[in-house]
């Protein structure tokens, strides 16, 4: 049975035949919040490995599990007032590992459990390509996939971010640098291993639950 994936205010997206909200280009674009009238700082959030673990191309409800201090982040966030953007790269759709109903099931799960801990999301942002698994794969998908920005550009516009102070978090050095690329002031990267290549306005960490000290400092002044 197909999962309906509702907005914050309960209404379905904006849908294409499909039925799905994707744009002209494939990419799933999902934002719940109108564009604020003054520029405001955003927190882009990457999915698998930041605010769920990453048991591999996630197509499935049942593998869905929060990490650590997630929920209390984006909680945090929304208390601030601060929008919380996914920004995601789902090439098992590429390689035909599961579809967009599986991600959309996945994601209403991943919304049920924040919702739990008093946490929602304001943009659902994910590129389903991959260079090996994408036809004709070329400059247009780069520019979507990350490392490429044009997810955050879009999310960014939609919400009136600030990209001057804006930050995202990844587990992955192409968030780090799809952030880079946007403009944005910096990243905050989790993992257990820190990679030597990370952009230069790179925060590390050992765990979502030491970036609540950050969060205040970068994007809500202290």
């Amino acid at each position: 049975m197909a999962v309906a994936c509702l907005n914050a205010n309960g209404m379905e997206p904006v849908t294409n035949r499909t039925g799905w909200p994707l744009n002209g280009d494939g990419i799933w674009v999902d934002i719940r919040q109108p564009a604020s009238i003054a520029p405001r700082p955003v927190l882009f959030l990457d999915r698998d490995g930041v605010i769920n673990r990453d048991t591999g191309y996630v197509g499935d409800p049942v593998d869905v599990e929060l990490m650590p201090g997630a929920a209390q982040l984006i909680a945090y966030a929304n208390r601030c007032g601060v929008p919380v953007a996914v920004i995601t790269n789902q090439s098992g759709i590429a390689r035909e590992l599961f579809g967009w109903e599986d991600f959309a099931a996945v994601m209403a799960c991943l919304e049920k459990l924040l919702e739990e801990q008093a946490a929602s999301l304001d943009a659902i942002m994910a590129c389903p390509f991959h260079p090996d698994f994408t036809a004709g794969y070329g400059a247009r998908h780069a520019d979507w996939r990350k490392p490429g920005s044009r997810m955050i550009r879009t999310a960014a516009e939609a919400l009136n971010a600030d990209l001057t102070k804006s930050w995202i978090v990844g587990d992955a050095v192409t968030d780090i640098q799809a952030g880079a690329d946007a403009g944005l002031a910096g990243g905050l990267f989790v993992g257990t291993e820190i990679p030597a290549d990370l952009p230069s306005e790179t925060r590390s960490t050992l765990s979502l639950a030491a970036l609540h000290s950050d969060l205040r400092t970068v994007l809500v002044g202290g």
